[in-house]
């Protein structure tokens, strides 16, 4: 029998849980909306500013046939950022027009390969925020396959997504809601590098490690920061998430507090990927590395969540996301209090 541990919304969700869905289906339809009002944008070829309201005629008649086939098209990653970006004004509008226009209207998809996860590994990137970088110690997100095939990628997350979905079911089961797209972006066999971006649901950009347990606790990293930024899409989740900076408990730089969210919303559920396996007694929780990985995210949480109770002015809905997160936080630490630290220790 699993390790039982308590829910926490858009953390660890209760089995069939219908929020993250519906938030993923909000996000789809405010991106139908800008598609179907966005007039020609300078940078569109002759042709695409004429095809355009043809276009927008048909999606509004596809859309009221099928809704919901028509929502399931806007979502898919060749589109939605492309369409976020546009309602956001991130980039010029002509060129995002046609990105949606070519892969919604006439099916032109971003090559990838298929995984038996269910997810998809990217050969091309269409994200047109590929390029932005927010974190100190990289310097963007071209894709490259590190020198290793895609097979070999293919295998490695496959593998690391069964170490999931032996410990984590209820997450991975909500997979299609915030994985759908994987981008590689090279080898490394002593660290590991990932990103997402808020306008690009569903999308993560990860590096190739040869422990399973690094890229499972990748996925459901980024996996997680997919999950807050559908949120974020549509409430501030803290009042003075942007406003207030502090140290970070994972990073070397100053972070604005809805960053150290961002991290210990990202980490909690790793945390709970650790006692699951540990409480299991998988093969990779036998090991002392495991054992210091797993003190190093409590650790890491533990100063996260501190600075969130201390400084912290959540929304209504932030105050439920919080809420649940720390208690699930608190109750991870009770199991496990050798990893409990004192306020303040540095880890």
């Amino acid at each position: 029998m699993s390790l039982a541990l308590p829910a926490a919304w858009l953390c660890l969700s209760a089995p069939a849980d219908p929020s993250l869905a519906g938030l993923l289906r909000k996000v789809r339809l405010r991106a139908l909306r800008a598609l179907l009002s966005a007039p020609a944008a300078p940078g569109m070829t002759l042709a695409s500013r004429a095809a355009l309201p043809r276009a927008q005629v048909a999606l509004a008649a596809r859309a009221k046939a099928d809704p919901e086939g028509t929502l399931a098209a806007i979502g898919a990653p060749d589109v939605l950022p492309a369409l976020l970006c546009l309602e956001a004004g991130l980039r010029p509008a002509g060129p995002l027009l046609e990105q949606a226009l070519r892969a919604l209207i006439d099916g032109q998809r971003s090559p990838n390969l298929p995984l038996s996860c269910g997810l998809h590994l990217a050969l091309e990137d269409s994200n047109p925020l590929r390029d932005v970088e927010a974190h100190p110690e990289k310097s963007g997100n071209a894709l490259h396959l590190g020198g290793r095939s895609p097979q070999d990628w293919a295998e490695a997350i496959d593998a690391a997504w069964s170490v999931l979905e032996a410990a984590l079911p209820d997450w991975t089961a909500e997979r299609p809601s915030t994985l759908q797209r994987l981008i590689p972006v090279g080898f490394d066999p002593e660290r590991h590098l990932s990103a997402t971006y808020r306008e690009a649901p569903g999308l993560a950009y990860l590096s190739l490690h040869p422990d399973p347990l690094t890229l499972a606790e990748a996925l459901v990293h980024e996996g997680q920061h997919s999950r807050l930024n559908l949120l974020h899409l549509f409430d501030p989740v803290l009042e003075n998430g942007a406003t207030t900076w502090t140290t970070s408990p994972v990073r070397p730089d100053l972070r604005p507090l809805i960053g150290v969210l961002l991290a210990v919303h990202a980490f909690v559920p790793v945390a709970a990927l650790h006692a699951r396996l540990a409480a299991a007694g998988h093969p990779l929780s036998q090991t002392p590395r495991f054992a210091e990985r797993r003190r190093q995210v409590l650790a890491g949480n533990q100063r996260g969540a501190e600075l969130i109770r201390e400084l912290g002015h959540p929304t209504r809905l932030g105050a439920r996301l919080v809420g649940e997160m720390l208690a699930l936080h608190d109750h991870l630490c009770a199991l496990h209090p050798e990893g409990a630290v004192p306020a303040g220790e540095i880890v």
